[in-house]
Parts: structure tokens; sequence; C-alpha cells
């Protein structure tokens, strides 16, 4: 498979993702956002963007046809990874935010350590075709987390609403 086709793709799906993020914000039933809810749309937000970001990032390098540039692209992801992961962290635990699903939210942030750190090591010594293809797994981890993070809000809202038609 060719990996810039595979971007493409993942690009696609990322900001379609990140639109979903808009319609929840502009759709939401009450104005008074919860400091978990600001989070997670935020959150997912970073998450979406960055995927469509990073999968446009080699592209120009590709068609520039620049020698091993998958190895910039790999350190410019493994850095990215940290930095979501440590905001992340840090709203977690600077705002006590306790996450809806600590149990995934935890497992989410090892997974992205870990795809930093095999980035870093492949970044060093790989052949290209292993360094595409750890590149789309990093991108495949901002693509599931958004994933994640439009199915925990759209479940969350849906409950909401429920009880709100309840009472």
């Amino acid at each position: 498979m060719d990996a810039l086709a595979a971007l493409s793709t993942i690009a696609a799906i990322a900001v379609t993702l990140t639109g979903f993020a808009g319609l929840l914000a502009a759709f939401r039933n009450s104005d008074r956002w919860q400091p978990v809810e600001l989070f997670a749309v935020r959150y997912l937000l970073l998450t979406s963007a960055s995927g469509c970001l990073l999968a446009l990032l080699p592209i120009p390098m590709a068609v520039g046809r620049y020698e091993e540039f998958w190895r910039p692209c790999l350190l410019i992801l493994a850095a990215w990874l940290l930095l979501t992961i440590a905001w992340t962290l840090a709203e977690t635990f600077r705002r006590r935010t306790r996450p809806r699903r600590p149990i995934r939210y935890f497992v989410t942030q090892a997974a992205g350590l870990g795809l930093a750190m095999w980035a870093v090591v492949t970044a060093v010594d790989s052949p290209e075709p292993d360094k595409a293809a750890v590149y789309l797994w990093g991108l495949l981890w901002f693509v599931a987390t958004s994933i994640s993070q439009l199915v925990i809000q759209i479940t969350h809202g849906l409950v909401s609403s429920a009880a709100d038609l309840e009472r």
C-alpha cells in the first residue's frame, strides 16, 4: 500500500472528526459546560486536528523527493505525542478533572508514550518502509483517540438528554 494514500485517508478521517467535535459544541443542550466536558471537547479537537496536520506533513517532502523524509517526520510525531500527553496529564491533574473512563484514559496515554518511544527508536535506525509504518501507527493513535472521545461525548450527551426527558 502506498503510504501517501494512507496519509490522505487518515487526514480525511481526522478532518471529519474535527467537524463532529464542532457539531457537538454547537448543538449542545446546555449553556453551562462542566470542566470534564470542556476538557473532552478540547482533547477531541486536539487529537483530531493533530492527526490531520501530521498526516499532511510528509506529503510536500515526498512530492519534493527529499531523501529520508520519514526520519524528521517520526521525530516530529514523537515530540507531538509527548506534548499532547503532557498537556492531557497536566489538564487532568492541575484541574483535578477526573476522566469519565479512567482505564481507557490511562491505557490511551500509555499507548501514546509507547508509540513516541517506538517512533524515536525507528527514526534512529530502521529501513524506510518501517519508518512509514510506524508513522502511520502514530497517526492512527490520534484518530483512534479522537474516535474514542467522540463516542464518549455522544454517549454522555445521550444519557444526559434521556435523563432530561424523564424529568
